[in-house]
C-alpha cells in the first residue's frame, strides 16, 4: 500500500492567496504523488470564500478513491502527497520535488498561470508530460510535453464573438477592457473573431485595473447604440461597471470570459448582473446520467457541491490514471499517448465531456455559456454545441 505523506504547511490558512496544485506519479513503489493547497480569497472588498484549492484537491481525491475501490493500477493503491505552492511564480520548492524524485513520471497542474508559466520550461527540460486543468493562460507553452483540458483566453474571446453573431444573430457590439496584457489579448481576439463573422465593432474602449468611475468608458460606448459590450475584466470591475451601466438605464446584454464566473459577481453586481452571458468551463445542470453520479459521490463524500475546477481536476486525473495503465510510467509514452489524443475517437470521455488536444496541447471542446438568473448562475437558453 502506498504511502500519504502531508506537510505541516498544508494545515496554515494564507488569507487572500492562491495556492495551486501539482500532481505526478512516482514508478518506484507505485505512489501517485500530488501537491495541493487550500485556496482563499478575501480583501476588503469581497468577503465570500472560494477554496479553489480545496475543490482540486477534491476531484482529484475522488478520483483516486474510485480507482483504489476497484484494484488500483495493477493491484497498487494510490496515495497522496500534499505540498503547498504561493501561486506567485515562486515555484523553488516544486522544482527541487520534480528534481529530486527521478521516478516521477507525469504531473497535473499547477493550479494557476504564474506557476505555468515558471514550470513549463521545466516539464520541458526534465521530460515530464503535465495537464493543466485550470490554467487559461494563452502564453503558456506546449514544446510537446504540456496538455491541458481546459481551454485558453484567446479561445474564450473567438467563442463569444461566434456565439454573439451566430447564436444571439447580433450586429453592433461594444468592447471594454482591463487595459493590461490579459485585457488587451481578449479585447484583439474577440475583435478578430468579429471581423471575421461580420460583427461591426461600434466602440472599443478601456479602463486600469482598480479604477472605479466607468461612466466615461460607459456614455463612449451609449452613444453608439450597441446591442451588446464585450467585458474583458475581472468580476470586481464588472459588478461595478454593472451598478453603473444600470444607473445610466443602459439596456444591453454582457459578454464576458470566464474572469467573471464568480459568485463575488453575484454577491457584488446583485440585480445588476442578471442576464450577464459568461464563458464557465462547465455547468452542473447540464446534467446526465454520468453527471448525476459524479455529484452524488462528491456530495456524499465531502458534504458540498462541487465546482468547475474539482469537475476538470477529477477529469484530468482520469485521464492520468488512463495514460499510465495503458503505457506503463515511461515518461515519453505517456507523452505520445497524449500526444495521440487528437481527435473525438481517441477523446477521452469525461465528467465535462469528451477531452482530446490540439497540436499545441489545448484542449478541443465548446465552452458552457452561463447567465445569472434569480442570483444563480445557471445554462444559457441558447449554447453552442460544435466549435466556431
Amino acid at each position: 500500500k502506498f504511502q500519504i505523506e502531508v506537510p505541516r504547511s498544508q494545515a496554515k490558512s494564507f488569507k487572500n492567496g492562491v495556492k495551486s496544485f501539482n500532481i505526478s506519479f512516482e514508478e518506484r513503489k507505485g505512489k501517485l504523488w500530488v501537491v495541493g493547497a487550500e485556496t482563499e480569497f478575501g480583501g476588503e472588498r469581497y468577503s465570500a470564500k472560494m477554496n479553489y484549492g480545496d475543490m482540486f484537491l477534491r476531484g482529484v481525491q475522488l478520483m483516486l478513491d474510485q480507482i483504489n475501490g476497484d484494484g488500483g493500477i495493477e493491484g497498487r493503491s494510490v496515495e497522496l502527497l500534499v505540498f503547498d505552492d504561493p501561486c506567485n511564480g515562486a515555484v523553488d520548492n516544486i522544482l527541487r520535488e520534480i528534481t529530486s524524485h527521478h521516478k516521477i513520471t507525469m504531473a497535473i497542474g499547477p493550479m494557476c498561470s504564474s506557476s505555468a508559466l515558471a514550470l513549463g520550461p521545466v516539464f520541458k527540460k526534465a521530460s515530464l508530460p503535465a495537464i493543466m486543468p485550470t490554467v487559461t493562460n494563452p502564453f503558456i507553452v506546449h514544446d510537446g510535453w504540456v496538455f491541458r483540458n481546459i481551454y485558453n483566453d484567446d479561445f474564450q474571446g473567438q467563442y463569444l464573438a461566434f456565439y454573439a453573431k451566430k447564436v444571439l444573430h447580433l450586429k453592433r457590439v461594444a468592447v471594454l477592457y482591463e487595459n493590461s496584457t490579459f485585457g488587451i489579448r481578449m479585447r484583439d481576439t474577440f475583435t478578430n473573431e468579429a471581423r471575421k463573422v461580420g460583427l461591426e465593432v461600434v466602440a472599443i474602449t478601456s479602463y486600469i485595473k482598480g479604477c472605479t468611475d466607468f461612466e466615461p468608458q460607459l456614455k463612449i460606448i451609449s452613444k453608439k447604440e450597441p446591442q451588446a459590450i464585450f467585458l474583458a475584466a475581472h468580476y470586481e470591475e464588472g459588478a461595478i461597471i454593472a451598478h453603473q451601466a444600470q444607473r445610466m438605464q443602459l439596456r444591453v446584454n454582457f459578454l464576458a470570459p470566464d474572469t467573471l464566473a464568480h459568485p463575488g459577481l453575484i454577491e457584488m453586481g446583485g440585480d445588476a448582473v442578471e442576464g450577464f452571458l459568461i464563458c464557465k468551463p462547465f455547468l452542473l445542470d447540464l446534467e446526465n446520467d454520468k453527471i448525476k453520479r459524479f455529484l452524488d459521490q462528491f456530495v456524499d463524500k465531502f458534504h458540498e457541491m462541487p465546482n468547475w475546477i474539482a469537475v476538470n481536476a477529477y477529469d484530468a486525473a482520469g485521464i492520468a490514471i488512463a495514460a499510465i495503465r495503458k503505457v506503463g510510467s515511461n515518461r515519453q509514452a505517456i507523452r505520445r499517448y497524449l500526444s495521440r489524443m487528437n481527435s473525438p475517437k481517441r477523446a477521452y470521455h469525461g465528467i465535462s465531456g469528451p477531452i482530446y488536444f490540439d497540436k499545441n496541447g489545448n484542449c478541443i471542446k465548446p465552452i458552457s455559456i452561463a447567465t445569472i438568473k434569480g442570483g444563480r448562475f445557471v445554462s444559457a437558453p441558447k449554447q453552442l454545441p460544435q466549435s466556431p
